[in-house]
């Protein structure tokens, strides 16, 4: 693999939160290595290499941003729909055997 055929993009962390970074490498692992190097307290640089048997350089990037931005929606749903979630589960156990009668 050659320097030449990585990708480079810088992320602000602002926008995209740290773990939603991460596991986007994760889900892209199959296609690409990907290196994550925080530049500053607010951006980082990731770095794609497309790996030997993938011939995806050129939608690489597109795939990282279209993951990257459902894994950042994803931790703001979560982050956003906690309280009832919460409510939820107190509302379930509380009418179950669980809590003892």
């Amino acid at each position: 693999m050659t320097v030449n055929a990585s990708l480079c993009a810088e992320v602000d962390l602002s926008v995209y939160p740290l773990t939603a970074i991460k596991k986007t490498c994760y889900k892209l692992a199959n296609k690409c290595s990907i290196r994550i190097e925080l530049i500053s307290t607010d951006r980082a640089q990731i770095t794609m290499a497309p790996l030997a048997n993938e011939g995806v350089r050129e939608s690489l990037m597109d795939l990282f941003f279209i993951e990257l931005t459902d894994q950042a929606l994803r931790e703001q749903i979560s982050s956003e729909t906690e309280p009832v979630r919460r409510l939820i589960l107190a509302n379930a156990f509380s009418k179950s055997s669980l809590m003892g009668e």
